[in-house]
């Protein structure tokens, strides 16, 4: 005789200034999300229970409806965050190691409208080899292969894809790198679109050149 055991995803949480409709946390439960007054619901406001006992969607945040900024997606540690646009919608960080580190995670994070960052957060690994040069917009892992040795691998985050350059590099004997520093090309303004927002867009055409303004009322990103 079998029995099924239904899966259990666990408690998603309530956010702070918010309240959570649903008490079951079984296989297909649903639970619901709302944010008291004024503050607006950023991520999901409906997640499902599923299959393999993960939550769908993204955990909902309450924020200000005045806020127009991410938060500081902080700075590894044996690392360093490059912040010279600050932290509006559109804006870019990037990350690096100090020497005698490899970086894993996001190269480089964006503020998305829902005032999230995208990617991973990174870390600085202590390692022998050289740190290679780390392109933007893409996401790095490191793992030792039988038949290459200690290799680090490169996917482009979403709205970018791989134009040129290597997927994955090895470390050499003498500390130097096999392939070439990956380029990851695409589209942010087209991939930030597509995104649930609590913003307004604008464009505007200057000159003999484009330019977009990418923001709300109150704050405007130029890109």
């Amino acid at each position: 005789m079998y029995f099924l055991t239904a899966k259990f995803c666990g408690d998603p949480g309530v956010p702070a200034q918010g309240k959570r409709e649903g008490k079951s946390f079984i296989y297909q439960s649903e639970v619901s999300f709302i944010c008291n007054l004024p503050f607006i619901l950023v991520g999901s406001s409906t997640r499902i229970c599923q299959a393999d006992g993960t939550w769908s969607g993204s955990s909902p945040r309450c924020i200000e409806p005045t806020r127009t900024a991410c938060e500081n997606p902080g700075v590894p540690r044996h690392g360093s965050q490059n912040n010279t646009f600050g932290y509006q919608v559109g804006n870019v960080v990037q990350f690096q190691c100090k020497k005698g580190h490899l970086l894993h995670g996001s190269t480089t994070r964006t503020c998305l409208p829902d005032l999230t960052w995208s990617g991973i957060q990174p870390e600085c690994i202590p390692h022998s080899c050289k740190q290679p040069e780390t392109p933007s917009h893409a996401n790095v892992a490191g793992m030792d292969l039988p038949s290459l040795g200690y290799t680090l691998i490169y996917t482009c985050q979403p709205g970018f894809f791989l134009a040129g350059g290597s997927e994955h590099r090895a470390c050499r004997s003498d500390g130097t790198w096999t392939g070439k520093v990956p380029v990851c090309e695409g589209n942010l303004l087209c991939f930030l679109l597509q995104l649930p927002s609590i913003t307004f867009y604008w464009f505007q055409n200057i000159g003999e050149g484009s330019q977009t303004s990418f923001g709300n009322a109150k704050s405007k990103t130029k890109w």
